[in-house]
C-alpha cells in the first residue's frame, strides 16, 4: 500500500503475567472485535450438563442468542455486542438459573459457570455478581478503555486517542510538519511508530502513512461521543489482527431501547492563559480562542429490533503566536560585517539583494551581524465530524449494521515557511469510513459474519504567499534560503503543494465454530488499495549559505531542486492485500486454555504509473522505467503463528498464568 517508506519488520515477542484477581484493579482482555460469553454447566452434585439451553440477552438492545451446552456441559456464545447482558440456563427437570450483572467491554471473555439445582423448569434461581475481571482464555495483553474513561477523563481537544497511552509499554511520537500529519504517534513496546492496526468496527481506518486515525490538518481523533469502547492491544494477541505489535481496536456506539442524548460545548480563550515567555511585554497578550461543541443522539426505530445512532462534533479556533526571527542587522544590509572583530565591507551582492530586503531590521541587536524582532500573526481552523449507526435484527439468525464517519478539516498557517509571515499555508483533509456487516446465526456451535468496507482518506497542502525574489523556476511556487549564521530561513514551505488520496475497499468473512472443547475462529478479507499521490519535494529549489559572508557574496554550499521537465511528482499506486487466519481456542482440561492461531497476509506487488528507479545504484548510469515498487515482493513470506498458554487454578476464576509467543509483520508500504 502507498504510504510512509518501511522496511520489513518482524517481531517476536513472549509474554508471561500472574495476574490475581484481588491485586488487579482492571482486567487485561482478550482478543476478539466484540466480547464472547463461555463457561460449564453442572449440577448440584459436580458432573457436567449436556444439553442445556443458554440464552444471553442484551438488557439494553433486548436482543438475545441462544446455544446448546456440548457433552462436556461447555458452551460458548460468541461475537456478542458490548453491553450489560444476563445469562439464563434452563433444561427439563432443572430450576432455570439467571446470572445478571454480566458485563461485556469490547473484546472480553467472560466465563460464567452455572449450577442447576433439581426442581420444575418454571422456578428460576438469580444469581447477582460481577463477572471475573481476570482473563483466564487468552494471553493476549490488552487493555480495554470504557465509554465512561472516555467521557471522564481530561482530554486536550476531546481526543479520544490520547487514552491509548493508558496501556503500558504504550509511549508517544510526534511529527512535525502537515505532510505527516500532526496527529500524535505511538511506539508500542519499543517498536516503530507505525504499521499498528487502528479498527473502527473492525475496519482498518489508519490513514496513508500508516501511522495513526483522525485529522491530519488539527492533529485530532474525535469521536469521544461516538466511541462505546476501544481496546489497546499490545502483545501475544490473535492471529484475527495483523499490524506491527500493536492494534487499536474501537467500537461505535448504538441506539438501544431507550432515548439517550447529549450537547455539550467547551471553550478556552487567551483570557484564561498565561501569557507566553516569547510574547512581548509591552504589547498585548496575542488572542487565542477554540470552541468545541456538538451532541449526539441514539433511539430506538422498531423496539428490540431497529435503532439509531448519529453525533456531530465541530472545532473552531483561532491561535495568535508570537514567532522569534533572527535577522541581519543595518549594517549587514549594507555590506558590512564583524571579521576578526572589525567592521568589514564584503558587499551585497545584486542577485542577493532582492533577498536580503525581505528581512526588517532587527529591535534586539546579538552581535556578528544579526539581530532579531518578534513576529506575531494568527493560526486559524475548523473541522468537522460526523457519525451514523443503523442496526438491525431482522431475525433470531440474522443481524445487520451500517456505521458512515465523515471528518473534514481546515487550517490556515501564517508561519508554514518562515517564522517571516509572508509564506503561509493552508491544509485541509477529508476523510470517509463505511462499514456494513452481516451476521447469521447458522446453528447453536456456528456464527458467520460478512463484512463490507470502504475507507477514503485525503491530505492535501498548498502554499498561498509568494514573492518574485524566491521565484527560481517559472510556473513553480517560491524557493527558500537558508542564510546560515543562525539567520532565519526565508520562503515557501518546501513539503507543499501535496494531495495524497486514498481509496481503500475491502470485503471479510469470518467464523466462529464452537466443537468440543475447541472454540474456532477463522476467516479472511482482500482489500484493494488505490493510492493517487503528487508530493514534489522541494519543488520550488533551496539555497543553503554557510554564514552571512557567503551569503552576502552568494556563495552558496548547496542549491537543490528539480530540473526544468523532471518535476512531475505524480503518482498512482494499486494493489491488492490478501488475508487469511485461523485460530483455536482449545481447552483440554477444565482448567488450561491453548491459544493457537496462524496468519497468513500477502500483499501484491504495488503497481506505479509512472514509475522510474536506479535499478542498481550507484552504479547506475540513468534512471529505468518500472511498472511495480519492488523488485521482488517479500510479503510472501508474511506468515504468523501466535500460541498462547493460559492457566487458571482456582474454581472462582481469580487467578491466572498466562504466556504467549507471537511472529508480527508491519506492512511493506510502498511511497512514491
Amino acid at each position: 500500500m502507498p504510504r510512509s517508506a518501511t522496511i520489513r519488520a518482524a517481531i517476536a515477542t513472549v509474554t508471561l503475567a500472574v495476574l490475581v484477581g484481588a491485586a488487579v484493579p482492571e482486567a487485561l482482555e482478550a482478543q476478539a472485535v466484540r466480547a464472547t460469553i463461555l463457561g460449564v454447566v453442572q449440577d448440584i452434585s459436580g458432573a457436567v450438563m449436556p444439553g442445556v439451553t443458554i440464552e444471553v440477552r442484551n438488557l439494553e438492545t433486548g436482543i438475545a442468542q441462544s446455544v446448546i451446552t456440548n457433552t462436556q456441559g461447555r458452551y460458548n456464545a460468541p461475537d456478542l455486542a458490548i453491553g450489560t447482558y444476563e445469562v439464563q440456563a434452563s433444561l427439563q427437570g432443572f430450576r432455570s438459573v439467571v446470572h445478571k450483572g454480566v458485563t461485556l467491554r469490547v473484546g472480553s471473555q467472560n466465563v460464567i459457570d452455572l449450577t442447576l439445582p433439581l426442581g420444575p423448569i418454571e422456578e428460576t434461581v438469580t444469581v447477582t455478581r460481577e463477572s471475573p475481571i481476570v482473563e483466564t482464555t487468552s494471553s493476549a495483553v490488552a487493555t480495554t478503555i470504557e465509554q465512561k474513561q472516555i467521557a471522564d477523563l481530561p482530554l486536550n481537544g476531546r481526543n479520544y486517542a490520547q487514552l491509548i497511552t493508558l496501556a503500558p509499554a504504550v509511549t508517544t511520537v510526534t511529527f512535525a510538519g502537515s505532510l505527516f500529519g500532526r496527529q500524535t504517534v505511538y511506539s508500542v513496546a519499543g517498536g516503530r511508530p507505525e504499521g499498528q492496526a487502528f479498527l473502527l468496527d473492525n475496519t482498518n481506518v489508519a490513514n496513508f502513512w500508516n501511522r495513526a486515525a483522525g485529522s491530519g490538518v488539527l492533529g485530532t481523533t474525535l469521536g469521544v461521543e461516538a466511541i462505546a469502547e476501544f481496546q489497546t492491544l499490545t502483545n501475544t494477541y490473535s492471529a484475527q489482527f495483523g499490524g506491527g505489535g500493536g492494534v487499536i481496536n474501537a467500537v461505535t456506539r448504538s441506539g438501544t431501547n431507550s432515548v439517550h442524548g447529549s450537547a455539550f460545548e467547551f471553550a478556552r480563550n487567551s483570557k484564561f492563559d498565561a501569557r507566553n515567555f516569547f510574547d512581548d511585554p509591552a504589547q498585548p497578550k496575542p488572542p487565542f480562542t477554540k470552541n468545541q461543541y456538538g451532541g449526539s443522539l441514539g433511539a430506538p426505530i422498531r423496539k428490540d429490533k431497529a435503532f439509531v445512532f448519529v453525533t456531530y462534533e465541530g472545532i473552531t479556533q483561532s491561535l495568535a503566536e508570537t514567532r522569534i526571527v533572527t535577522v541581519p542587522d543595518a549594517n549587514a544590509h549594507s555590506g558590512l560585517i564583524p571579521i576578526g572583530g572589525v567592521l568589514t565591507s564584503v558587499g551585497v551582492n545584486a542577485a542577493v539583494r532582492p533577498v536580503l530586503d525581505l528581512y526588517p531590521l532587527p529591535t534586539t541587536p546579538l552581535g556578528g551581524g544579526v539581530g532579531q524582532l518578534n513576529q506575531v500573526d494568527s493560526t486559524t481552523g475548523h473541522e468537522n465530524y460526523g457519525l451514523g449507526r443503523f442496526d438491525y435484527t431482522l431475525s433470531a439468525h440474522d443481524s445487520i449494521f451500517a456505521r458512515y464517519v465523515t471528518d473534514t478539516a481546515y487550517l490556515f498557517e501564517p508561519f508554514s515557511g518562515s517564522n517571516l509571515p509572508l509564506w503561509p499555508a493552508t491544509n485541509r483533509t477529508s476523510n470517509q469510513y463505511v462499514t456494513a456487516e452481516e451476521r447469521r446465526v447458522v446453528s447453536s456451535s456456528v456464527i458467520n459474519q460478512v463484512r463490507f468496507g470502504v475507507v477514503r482518506t485525503r491530505e492535501l497542502a498548498d502554499n498561498t504567499g509568494e514573492v518574485s525574489a524566491l521565484q527560481f523556476f517559472p510556473g513553480r511556487m517560491n524557493g527558500t534560503v537558508n542564510p546560515g549564521s543562525g539567520i532565519t530561513v526565508v520562503g515557501a514551505n518546501q513539503l507543499n503543494p501535496f494531495d495524497i488520496l486514498q481509496r481503500k475497499y475491502s470485503v471479510a468473512d469470518d467464523v466462529y465454530w464452537t466443537t468440543g472443547t475447541h472454540s474456532i475462529k477463522a476467516g479472511g478479507s482482500l482489500e484493494r488499495q488505490e493510492t493517487d499521490i503528487n508530493a514534489p519535494f522541494q519543488w520550488g529549489g533551496v539555497w543553503t549559505f554557510g554564514s552571512l559572508q557567503a551569503f552576502l557574496q552568494n556563495q552558496p554550499t548547496s542549491v537543490v531542486g528539480a530540473l526544468p521537465g523532471q518535476d512531475d511528482a505524480f503518482r498512482l499506486f494499486r494493489e491488492w492485500d490478501v488475508t487469511a487466519y485461523v485460530q483455536d481456542e482449545w481447552k483440554p482440561t477444565g482448567t488450561l486454555t491453548l491459544n493457537l492461531g496462524l496468519r497468513y497476509a500477502p500483499t501484491t506487488n504495488a503497481s506505479v504509473a509512472p514509475g522510474v528507479t536506479l535499478v542498481d545504484p550507484p552504479r547506475s548510469p540513468a534512471f529505468t522505467p518500472v511498472d511495480t515498487v519492488f523488485a521482488k515482493n517479500a510479503s510472501l513470506k508474511n506468515v504468523d503463528p501466535r500460541l498462547g498458554i493460559v492457566y487458571d487454578p482456582s474454581v472462582d476464576h481469580r487467578t491466572s498464568i498466562r504466556g504467549g509467543f507471537g511472529l508480527f509483520h508491519n506492512v511493506i508500504a510502498p511511497c512514491g
